[in-house]
């Protein structure tokens, strides 16, 4: 008998103690895909994990038909077709699609659906939903990801869906920021639905809104890599650098008359900063914690090789838009390199930045700057790079910043604005 309870859980999505993924891929007016043609689809490309594909009662609101998958994982999925949720669009993010992409996307009146439960391995679970939604919504314009209110254009989401790597652990959550005054809350959206607490920092001054991010972003990782260390148990993310989570709920009085609600009524932590040793501890806001503002980062060894398996597999795309475009004014190359050895990496200490200046078989021509973004001329000496080193590498045009994992958008903005381009 098919397990309905994914379907129910839509209505409940943010009181439920572990919410479903849910992902829409939006489509175009004159689209109404049929569940047979679905189910060809999806057919085709997973025929030796597809398990069973059966016809449910419809659960989601405004569906035309639903269905439920099962796979040789032990995976279960529910998709299905259905009108779009206005209200729902209106909190999503779309600002990391651009151009034609975005006009488009924005224009959807219908979707195709897709909702599973998380159990190990998250990024790669959350990959292959994507995957599987690619192959189900062909046509999509755009993808949305409900439980972390953020849209990706189809140029991105076909990247990173039939990628070999693992996708950045940024696909798992979004940070929402909470304003007040002149300070805000920031908080994730998206980690219940791996079993664990949404991540908050409060009272955070603008100057200091970069750094607590990074401190979130870094906290996220640690906790769908390792696990939600025990609550007062001093955790580190860097070098010198250690961070204590408390429940929200359970914060003592003097702290709780500080925090704010944030966005959800779900349950989350709150990071502090740690100072001192087992014998006495004081804690302090992040926010206003030298030890935690330009914080030198720890970065885990699997992340490390999931980006340099990226920047291996696009290289190519690096090259040719090298040749094409390396002479013109505006834009500039450079490749991330250093050596993955055992244990915590320090991305600071074990990493540089080159821009690169020629493009050799066996790797490049660059000189060492220190941070591409301050586009400051490089004035070390020319040296030979061999490939094996390269962990990434940027793109910084008049479009802005584009990495390995972003350059299928970087590409549908050069071909959006090429000469031959089509205007209807």
């Amino acid at each position: 008998m098919a397990d309905k309870s994914l379907g129910k859980a839509f209505s409940l999505f943010h009181t439920e103690e572990q919410p479903p993924v849910v992902l829409l891929a939006l489509l175009p007016d004159d689209e109404s895909p049929l569940v047979d043609e679905v189910f060809a689809s999806v057919e085709r490309q997973f025929e030796q994990e597809l398990l069973g594909f059966e016809v449910n009662e419809i659960s989601v609101p405004k569906a035309s038909w639903e269905v439920e998958m099962r796979v040789n994982t032990g995976a279960v999925y529910i998709i299905w077709s259905g009108e779009i949720d206005k209200e729902q669009m209106k909190a999503t993010n779309f600002r990391s699609i651009t151009g034609d992409e975005l006009s488009v996307a924005q224009k959807s009146t219908k979707v195709i659906g897709l909702a599973t439960l998380m159990k190990e391995n998250p990024l790669q679970q959350l990959q292959r939903c994507y995957r599987l939604l690619t192959v189900a919504a062909p046509k999509a314009t755009a993808f949305a990801d409900v439980g972390t209110c953020v849209a990706r254009g189809k140029r991105w989401v076909d990247d990173m869906a039939f990628s070999c790597a693992l996708p950045s652990i940024s696909l798992a959550y979004s940070i929402q920021q909470e304003p007040l005054d002149e300070r805000s809350l920031l908080c994730t959206m998206g980690l219940r639905r791996f079993s664990l607490p949404e991540i908050e920092i409060h009272d955070v001054p603008q100057e200091a809104e970069e750094d607590c991010f990074n401190l979130i972003e870094r906290s996220a990782r640690r906790f769908i890599d390792l696990g939600l260390p025990p609550e007062d148990e001093p955790f580190s993310i860097g070098k010198g650098l250690e961070l204590i989570w408390l429940d929200r709920q359970s914060l003592q009085e003097d702290w709780a008359a500080k925090l704010r609600q944030g966005p959800l009524d779900v349950p989350a932590v709150v990071l502090f900063s740690s100072v001192g040793g087992p014998s006495w501890r004081r804690l302090e806001n992040p926010a206003a914690s030298p030890e935690c503002l330009n914080a030198s980062f720890f970065v885990p060894k699997g992340e490390v090789q999931s980006r340099r398996l990226i920047a291996y597999e696009r290289f190519q795309r690096f090259r040719t838009l090298f040749r094409l475009y390396n002479q013109r004014e505006e834009w500039n190359f450079y490749a991330f390199v250093g050596l993955v050895d055992e244990g915590p990496i320090d991305e600071a200490e074990k990493f540089s930045w080159l821009q690169v200046e020629k493009i050799t078989e066996r790797g490049f021509l660059a000189r060492q700057v220190k941070n591409p973004e301050e586009r400051r001329t490089a004035e070390s000496k020319l040296c030979h790079y061999e490939l094996h080193f390269m962990v990434d590498w940027l793109i910084d045009s008049p479009q802005g910043f584009f990495g390995a994992e972003e350059v299928a958008v970087l590409e549908g903005l050069l071909e959006e604005t090429s000469p031959g381009k089509k205007r209807n």
